[in-house]
Order: structure tokens, then sequence, then C-alpha cells
């Protein structure tokens, strides 16, 4: 084993290689070694309590669900080769990435008999959520925006920042006189990959622009078109098609997705209590 994987317990294998795949989005091998750690120390005690977890399932796992289980694994792999590649750095073989999925799939076995268990929210109970915290079903303030970027390049006599201000406060002008010809303008002369949507930008709502362009978007109108205004992209022209208040969203429109919500958490809770009943004092420090 090379130096790199010789501390790694064998039973933390598996959980590396997948941890690394799914929240990191990349082969362990190519981990900071400080990320190495904290998963290291975190996986250590997970899989302490997957494998006690696991041990109150007396089912035996079938040959299809090991096999079903290792290709959903490699599916998030970019290739064959990738997902190959990280299991012979971590000297995963068959027999330990089987005994690995085998205490994986028991312990989610169990964990989704405690879900089912769950008694999930009633109507009204959804109800009394929403109306006790009104503050976080209210749809932000949006604006659906177009805009064209020119950037600046000092090397270009054309693209100095003296060039292009002037530029786009007489292009500004033009847009205001006709901002129907907004998008055709973008096409034109936007530099944005945008460009050739028209320069759509979308529906946006606070939070998602450069601060410099926000403030100035949510202060346009209704076909609006703004002065030039600066980014550390270039400077833009902003357009604003049309903008929709802050509201409250109405019981109907979050009933589902609130019960989404709360029936989850309510799982997460009888899981957390499980496994607290059936490990007790044993959890390791």
């Amino acid at each position: 084993m090379n130096y790199q994987t010789n501390t790694i317990q064998a039973k933390i294998r598996y959980p590396l290689l997948r941890c690394a795949i799914e929240d990191y989005h990349c082969l362990p091998q190519d981990l900071s070694s400080k990320q190495q750690q904290q998963l290291l120390a975190h996986l250590t005690k997970a899989q302490w309590i997957e494998g006690y977890v696991a041990r109150q399932s007396a089912h035996p796992v079938t040959s299809e669900e090991l096999l079903m289980a290792e290709q959903t694994l490699i599916a998030q792999f970019p290739s064959m080769n990738d997902y190959h590649q990280a299991r012979d750095w971590l000297e995963l073989d068959d027999e330990l990435l089987q005994q690995s999925l085998t205490q994986a799939l028991k312990a989610d076995r169990v964990l989704a008999h405690v879900r089912e268990q769950v008694e999930p929210p009633v109507e009204s109970e959804l109800m009394e959520f929403y109306q006790q915290h009104p503050e976080q079903f209210v749809q932000p303030e949006q604006r659906v925006l177009r805009h064209i970027l020119r950037t600046i390049n000092d090397d270009l006599a054309e693209n100095t920042l003296e060039q292009v201000w002037p530029w786009m406060y007489t292009l500004a002008a033009q847009l205001r006189a006709d901002p129907t010809q907004f998008a055709d303008a973008a096409m034109r002369h936007s530099e944005c990959p945008s460009a050739l949507q028209g320069g759509v930008l979308g529906r946006v709502q606070k939070g998602q622009l450069y601060p410099e362009l926000e403030a100035v978007a949510f202060e346009l109108t209704d076909n609006q078109v703004s002065d030039p205004v600066e980014s550390p992209m270039g400077v833009h022209l902003l357009w604003c098609e049309s903008h929709q208040d802050a509201q409250q969203l109405s019981f109907a429109a979050i009933q589902s997705a609130l019960y989404g919500q709360m029936l989850t958490a309510r799982q997460k809770q009888a899981e957390r209590a499980y496994m607290a009943k059936v490990i007790g004092a044993k959890l390791p420090s």
C-alpha cells in the first residue's frame, strides 16, 4: 500500500470513495490533506454506527442488490477508468467492496423501516406551521432582466473604459427611446454569452447579481433601461422587462413542499432516536 493510503483502515475505504465523489465531486486521491483528514475523522465514527445498525437486520442482501448498488456508485464517476483508478488507489478489492456495500445496504434497510413508521403530518399541522411562521413563505421581489456587456481591455482601443463608457451612454439613450430593440442590440453588441439569447439574464432576485448590478437593477421600473453600470465583468446596460413585488405565498402554493420538509424532518429525528436507543452507551468517543 502506498504512503497516502497505508493509514486508512479497510472499513473506511468504501465510504471514503463514496463521500469523495458525492460530497467533493472528485476522486479520493484528489482530496486535499485537510479534506481527507476531516473525512477520515468523521467516517471512522460513522462507519462504527452504520455497522452497529446493520447488525440489527437479519435479512441477507441479494447479489442483485449488490450489483445495483455498485452500478449506482459507478454512475457518479466521469468514467469507468476513473472509478477503477480510485479503487486501485484505495486498494479497495472486490471482497472488501462487497462487504462494505452489504453493510451499507443492511443499515439503509433498517433505517428505511424506521422512516416508514413515522406518522406523516396532517393538513391541520401544516396550516398551523404556515400561520405561525409566515416569514418563511414569502416570495422575494424579482426582476426579469436583460443586459448588454462590454468588457474592459486596455490593450484594445475600442475596449478601454474611456471609449466604452460614453459609447454605452449613447446606446442607453437610443434604447430608452425604443426598449423593444434591446434584445437585438444585445445580440449585436454584447460580449456576454447571453448575447445569443438577446442578453437574457432571466428572472432574478436579490443576492444573485454582483452588488453593483443589484443596486441598479432593483431600482428599475418595468420597461426601463439603466444608465451604464460597472461590475468586475465590465460595463453593463440593464433592461427591466418586468418586476414582481415580494408577496406572501398562499398555503395551497406551499402545502406540498412543506409536507415533504416536515416529513423528512420527522424521519431524520426518528433515525437519530433509533440509533441512540440501539447504540446507547456503546457509542465510541
